[in-house]
């Protein structure tokens, strides 16, 4: 099979988001991929790591598109979806 595009990457790495960004960096540089979704965890420690995680992404492209608050726990779902996808 032949993936040229990932359409949806979902983060869920318990306060490792960044790690995962930084191994997908070439992929993220070359548009190959479109849309990130990663919690944010608003009760822990990862709190701090969010605008990090934010700044990386806008560097690369990408705008924050739709949050997602879960029914249960103190978090929210964030989606970022790559700016040329939005604005062709």
């Amino acid at each position: 099979m032949d993936f040229s595009k990932i359409d949806l990457l979902k983060i869920d790495t318990e306060g490792s988001e960044l790690a995962v960004l930084s191994g997908a960096t070439d992929l993220i540089k070359r548009g190959k991929i479109l849309s990130i979704q990663l919690e944010n965890h608003m009760d822990d420690l990862r709190l701090s790591t969010y605008p990090s995680i934010v700044e990386y992404l806008t560097q690369n492209g990408f705008i924050h598109f739709k949050t997602v608050p879960h029914a249960f726990g103190n978090y929210t779902d964030e989606v970022f979806v790559l700016e040329s996808v939005l604005n062709p």
